[in-house]
C-alpha cells in the first residue's frame, strides 16, 4: 500500500493518470454542452417556428428588387444588352437626355471627359459639381469650389489638389467614365441642398424620402422625413431610420410627384426611383435609379405594401406592352442637350406620347 503512491510518481504513471484525468474533465465538460443543447432543441421544438423574414406567397419589394438585379446580371451576359431599356439608366447623362425631353429641368454640363486626367481645370467656374457617368455612391460626385491651392468641397470638409481628384477617381470603387462637370444648383452656397428621393411605380407616387445631407457623402449624419404621395408625413418606414420633422417638406412638392410620375411612365420598368430637388425658381432632376440598394431596409408592413405597388405596376406595364406600348424609354418633344442653359421645371410635363389609352 505504501509502495503504490511511489510508483504513481514514476514519469509514465503521473503522465498516464494526468491524461485519464484530462479526459475525465473534457467528458463533463461535453456532457454539460450536451445538456445545454438538448435544452436548446427542447424549447425550439416547443416554439412555433418563426416566420421568414420575406414569405415568398406574399408580395415583397425586397424580393422584387433582388430578382430583378439577378435579371439584370443575366442580362448583362447577352451581347443585346445595349437594347434594354434599363441598360443606359445608370447613366447620369443619359438620363439626364430623358428628363430634358420631357421638359424636365436638369443642371448644366460644363463640360466632358473620357477620364479625370483629361479635364480642363482652367475652363470651369469657380464653382462646379463634378460627377461620374456611372456608380451608385456619392464618391462619385464631388461639389467644389477653387482655392489658392486647388479645390475644397463646399461643406469644407476636404481639400484637393487637381491631381489629388485625379487620385480619388482612380481608387473610388463603382465609377464610370466619362466623367463631366455642372453647375452648381442654387442655395448650395448656405447647405447641401435636399435630396427629395421619390418611389414611383408606372405612375403611381408611393412615398418620398427627404434626406438632408450636413456633410457631403456621409449617409450616417444624414437626416431623413418619409411624405405620401399627397404630402402626409409617414413616420418611420425603415429601420433603424427615425424620422425628423425638422426636415421641411419642399416647396414643390406637389409639382415634384407630378414630374416623378410622368418620368416612370416613360420607362417600360415597373419601378423608378425619381431623385429631384427643389429649388426657389422650380424643381430640377438628380437622377433616375431603377434599382435602388435598400430594399432589406424597409419594416414590414412597408416591405408587403411596397410589394404590392410593384405587383400592380407590373401587371399594369405588361397590359401597356400587350397593347401596343414599345418596349424602350419614351422621349418628349423637348431638346435633349444637357449642355444648354435650362431653367428649373414649374409645371408637370404631359404624358409621354406612346402610352396606349386606358
Amino acid at each position: 500500500m505504501v509502495l503504490r503512491p511511489q510508483l504513481r510518481r514514476l514519469p509514465p504513471l503521473a503522465r498516464r493518470d494526468a491524461q485519464i484525468q484530462e479526459r475525465r474533465r473534457e467528458i463533463r465538460r461535453l456532457e454539460r454542452r450536451l445538456e445545454a443543447r438538448q435544452r436548446q432543441v427542447d424549447r425550439l421544438r416547443a416554439a412555433p417556428p418563426p416566420p421568414p423574414p420575406y414569405p415568398p406567397r406574399k408580395p415583397s419589394w425586397h424580393v422584387r428588387v433582388m430578382e430583378q438585379q439577378r435579371v439584370q446580371r443575366a442580362i448583362g451576359t447577352d451581347p443585346g444588352y445595349a437594347d434594354h431599356p434599363r441598360h443606359n439608366l445608370f447613366l447620369k447623362l443619359h438620363n439626364y437626355e430623358v428628363a430634358r425631353s420631357h421638359g424636365v429641368s436638369t443642371p448644366q454640363v460644363l463640360g466632358v471627359w473620357p477620364s479625370p486626367a483629361e479635364i480642363d481645370w482652367a475652363a470651369l467656374p469657380e464653382e462646379f459639381v463634378l460627377k461620374s457617368n456611372g456608380g451608385s455612391t456619392s464618391r462619385g460626385v464631388l461639389p467644389l469650389r477653387r482655392t489658392a491651392t486647388g479645390f475644397e468641397m463646399l461643406d469644407g470638409t476636404r481639400h484637393f489638389t487637381a491631381d489629388e481628384i485625379v487620385e480619388h477617381y482612380a481608387t473610388a470603387r463603382r465609377v464610370r467614365a466619362p466623367f463631366f462637370a455642372e453647375t452648381l444648383l442654387p442655395g448650395s452656397h448656405e447647405q447641401l441642398p435636399d435630396d427629395i428621393k421619390i418611389y414611383t411605380y408606372y405612375g403611381e407616387v408611393a412615398f418620398a424620402l427627404l434626406r438632408r445631407m450636413p456633410v457631403h457623402g456621409d449617409t450616417s449624419r444624414s437626416r431623413v422625413r418619409f411624405l405620401g404621395a399627397d404630402g402626409t408625413d409617414l413616420g418611420e418606414l425603415r429601420h433603424n431610420r427615425a424620422p425628423d420633422d425638422s426636415v421641411a417638406a419642399p416647396r414643390h412638392y406637389a409639382l415634384m410627384t407630378g414630374i416623378a410620375s410622368v418620368l416612370s411612365l416613360a420607362v417600360p420598368l415597373p419601378f423608378l426611383r425619381v431623385d429631384l430637388y427643389d429649388t426657389p425658381g422650380g424643381v430640377v432632376l438628380g437622377e433616375l435609379t431603377p434599382l435602388p440598394g435598400d430594399s432589406d431596409t424597409f419594416l414590414p408592413q412597408w416591405d408587403r405594401r411596397l410589394g404590392q405597388l410593384y405587383d400592380r405596376a407590373e401587371a399594369r406595364l405588361q397590359l401597356d406592352l400587350a397593347r401596343g406600348r414599345p418596349f424602350r424609354v419614351l422621349h418628349g418633344p423637348h431638346d435633349r442637350s444637357p449642355q444648354r442653359p435650362m431653367p428649373a421645371t414649374t409645371v408637370v410635363p404631359d404624358l409621354p406620347a406612346g402610352l396606349p389609352r386606358r
